[in-house]
């Protein structure tokens, strides 16, 4: 008897940190599309403690996968090769690429939430993954690693 109730007990206890760790699973930004002008529609997941701080980062995973890994998954008009191909760019150039991303830094003139509707999360412990979709001015910000001669 003692046996039947630990089983029990056991069995439900793995559902409920199936339903915790789910937030924690590394999801892949989707290329959605591309526009005429060059931007990349993208969906991206990101955490936060709320919908805002998910918000926050998503914009800035969507610019640093762009720039340094580029974009493979989705639709295959988005270009799966990074603007910055050098290895070890965000390492050499650090300090530049610190204050453009923090949180008031210049990553956000080359991205835009577009879908403010989408109600994508997933639960877990203290923390939520939401699904952000975004639109990437990859033009553009090619145009300022060139000018500030990130890239050539």
């Amino acid at each position: 008897m003692a046996a039947v109730a630990l089983v029990v007990l056991t069995s439900c206890g793995s559902k409920k940190a199936a339903v915790q760790t789910a937030s924690y699973f590394n999801y892949t930004t989707e290329c959605l599309g591309k526009q005429a002008d060059g931007t990349q529609l993208l969906k991206v997941y990101a955490k936060g403690v709320d919908r805002a701080d998910a918000v926050r980062e998503a914009k800035k995973k969507a610019i640093e996968e762009v720039l340094f890994k580029g974009i493979s998954a989705g639709d295959t008009e988005c270009s799966a090769y990074p603007v910055v191909d050098a290895p070890n760019a965000r390492q050499k150039y650090e300090d530049y690429f610190n204050k453009f991303f923090k949180d008031s830094g210049n990553f956000k003139k080359y991205v835009d939430e577009v879908d403010k509707d989408l109600r994508n999360s997933f639960q877990g412990a203290g923390t939520q993954t939401w699904g952000i979709v975004v639109q990437v001015d990859r033009n553009a910000l090619k145009k300022r690693m060139q000018k500030d001669k990130i890239i050539q």
